[in-house]
């Protein structure tokens, strides 16, 4: 379960970090030629393609055949034998705890920006629509989650004149319309997810440029004439220090100047903004497949096929994690000591079977006992009395790709890689073998 959930995070990791890189190339030209708005809705292709992939991760969208049986003895194919020294995994519970630990960081440090942000504004005045901050720094703003306030500097009035006042309040109530306080908490749960991932932060500086200059390219649509005084009210507002990644305000990095120079261009014409619209719902159409058909599956629920008394106590279970084709899956095997089972896996058209006996010590055949004095010999210590043997004999569309032999240590976690240079024989097997009781 540990690993599905690391497997998860960083196949959604990979597949944010190669959207956003996207989105990061295509935000200029995008809002050189077809506008600052359309260049903020570009970021529609991050949640887009995040839903895809953990969609594609929860719900299996190909046909896997599971099942675990006993064949006899014959079947099971000989050759060279190897051994593999025993290896409890530890580390994806300590990569778990430090990711938990980041995330908890992160939620703290957003939920004390945003109380620190908002005890900087004072105690607010309601004032008809807008409410007024106690002091002069703060806003405009638009803050709260659930109930979004329209908060204005506490000399508005005195300072912005009625057609600046209108501007910048029309600034303010597009971000109230377009629900960007929402959006911004969505971005901000987003870091904080991938607090490990430079790039989740450097886009989120884009992102909330993005949508600023968005809110000011309508604000200029539908006030033309008002340039001058939109850039006048914007060189009369005082950035206000203490900032919040959830709350919508004229932060102080926001590039003044880029914003002022953007006001100069014209609103693009219905023909380019439909071609526009075209070319990202044809990227979202790409980036969404693409993230569906090479997101992490995470395990498929178990299917476990005992054979005879398999589940008499005193039997061995082990549970396995195999990775295969990029996929995972979490079969079960329930066997008497010395008897044969194989885990059959259809995936990508190939056929994979993961023959394994598991022998106690005190079952030991004659070439399980030279095994033994082996490991005894290498290590200088004496076996674990509780220690049993494991031979298995991995198979592709029954070409036999490995037959490893090890020591297993009960309630312990072992496992057998193999990496080729073509790749097409790879997999990655972790197993805990355990006493049924």
């Amino acid at each position: 379960m540990v690993n599905d959930i690391l497997d998860l995070l960083l196949g959604l990791a990979i597949i944010s970090s190669a959207v956003l890189m996207l989105v990061l190339c295509l935000r200029l030209p995008l809002r050189h030629y077809f506008g600052a708005n359309l260049a903020y809705q570009s970021w529609i292709l991050l949640p887009l393609v995040l839903l895809a992939g953990i969609v594609a991760a929860v719900l299996p969208h190909k046909t896997v055949q599971q099942a675990a049986l006993q064949l006899p003895a014959e079947q099971v194919a000989t050759g060279a034998a190897t051994a593999l020294g025993l290896a409890p995994v530890i580390w994806p519970y300590a990569m778990l705890a430090i990711w938990l630990a980041g995330l908890l960081a992160c939620l703290l440090w957003f939920a004390l920006q945003q109380t620190w942000f908002m005890r900087s504004l004072g105690k607010l005045q309601a004032h008809e629509n807008i409410y007024l901050a106690e002091y002069a720094h703060a806003g405009p703003a638009v803050a709260g989650l659930w109930r979004t306030k329209i908060i204005m500097p506490a000399d508005f009035f005195e300072r912005y004149d009625a057609t600046e006042q209108e501007l910048i309040l029309r600034h303010e109530q597009i971000h109230q319309h377009r629900r960007d306080v929402s959006m911004n908490t969505l971005f901000a749960l987003l870091q904080c997810l991938f607090w490990f991932n430079p790039l989740v932060h450097l886009a989120a500086r884009c992102f909330r440029l993005d949508q600023e200059l968005a809110c000011d390219a309508l604000v200029i649509r539908h006030h033309p004439a008002a340039r001058r005084d939109y850039a006048q009210a914007m060189l009369k507002t005082q950035l206000n220090l203490q900032t919040s990644s959830l709350a919508c305000h004229w932060q102080s990095h926001h590039p003044l100047k880029e914003r002022i120079m953007h006001l100069s261009h014209n609103y693009p014409s219905r023909a380019r903004r439909f071609s526009a619209y075209v070319m990202l719902a044809c990227a979202a159409t790409v980036s969404t497949y693409s993230a569906w058909a090479n997101a992490p599956q995470l395990a498929a629920p178990q299917a476990t096929t005992t054979a005879g008394q398999h589940e008499l106590a005193g039997s061995f279970a082990v549970s396995t994690t195999i990775k295969i084709e990029g996929k995972t899956f979490s079969p079960k095997v329930v066997a008497r000591s010395g008897d044969q089972a194989v885990v059959r896996i259809t995936e990508a058209g190939a056929q994979w079977d993961f023959l394994m006996t598991v022998t106690a010590q005190q079952d030991a055949k004659s070439d399980d006992l030279a095994l033994l004095e082996k490991i005894r010999k290498n290590s200088g210590k004496p076996v674990a009395a509780d220690a049993a043997l494991l031979s298995m004999v991995i198979s592709k569309n029954g070409a036999v790709l490995a037959q490893p032999r090890l020591l297993v240590g009960l309630d312990q976690t072992a496992r057998i890689q193999q990496e080729k240079p073509d790749h097409k024989g790879d997999f990655d097997i972790s197993l805990i073998a355990s006493i049924v009781k």
